[in-house]
């Protein structure tokens, strides 16, 4: 016989199933049902949007300068100190394969710098040492592998 439980939103008698689980509580089951929670958390998110958003922006800008303020708040290149058009690089180039594993995420490298685990990986840039660094790569690579357009006198 399957037990039966009634939401405490919409107080219809339902199988347990239909009730997220709780470690918390006595019964092991939530008071609403599934359907009456994600209704609540939905309304919840739509009303709030705006807000829920703004909170997420600007605790990545401060993540972000507390990572480079980790990092020496200046760019090792040329030492332009303006947070707004400086970067985090990677030393190795090997930025791409690091996304790839750790998944398009900026927050995961943050908490990586902020952790301490760098290893010399990162460094700062201005943007424009930044788009230096990648186009002399892009060049190095291009070379290498024999593309067409590729010139030296660039």
């Amino acid at each position: 016989m399957e037990q039966l439980k009634q939401c405490s939103k919409c107080l219809q008698n339902k199988p347990i199933d239909e009730f997220y689980r709780s470690r918390r509580l006595r019964w092991k089951r939530r008071g609403e049902c599934k359907n009456c929670e994600n209704t609540r958390h939905d309304l919840y998110y739509r009303e709030r949007k705006k807000a829920i958003h703004y909170k997420a922006y600007l605790r990545q800008g401060l993540y972000r300068r507390k990572a480079i303020k980790y990092l020496g708040s200046k760019c090792n290149w040329c030492g332009f100190k303006k947070y707004r058009a400086l970067v985090i690089d990677h030393v190795n180039d090997d930025g791409a394969k690091e996304l790839a594993v750790k998944g398009n995420n900026k927050w995961r490298i943050w908490k990586t710098i902020l952790a301490g685990n760098i290893e010399k990986r990162y460094q700062i840039l201005c943007a424009n040492c930044n788009m230096i660094k990648h186009w002399k790569y892009r060049r190095n690579v291009d070379r290498k592998e024999g593309k067409e357009g590729y010139s030296e006198s660039i």
